[in-house]
């Protein structure tokens, strides 16, 4: 049996004669799943935001800006 199974079945059933998992249990997966949606939904917005906002600031202006050099007499 691998380690992270171990610990997975150890944490996650309360006794060796009950098959039921605790309330606690259920509350703290759902909170990690909820959190851990929310961070990539967070950073997919935020992600596309940069990029929207770094395509209208490079249409704006030009890459290059043409000028003519006049020595001041």
């Amino acid at each position: 049996m691998s380690y992270e199974l171990f610990l997975s079945r150890r944490f996650l059933r309360p006794g060796k004669d009950s098959n039921f998992v605790s309330f606690i249990t259920l509350i703290s997966i759902a909170g990690v799943a909820i959190g851990v949606t929310a961070l990539i939904i967070a950073v997919s917005v935020l992600g596309g935001f940069e990029k929207e906002i770094t395509e209208k600031a490079v249409s704006v202006s030009s890459h290059i800006q043409v000028t003519t050099f006049k020595p001041s007499e």
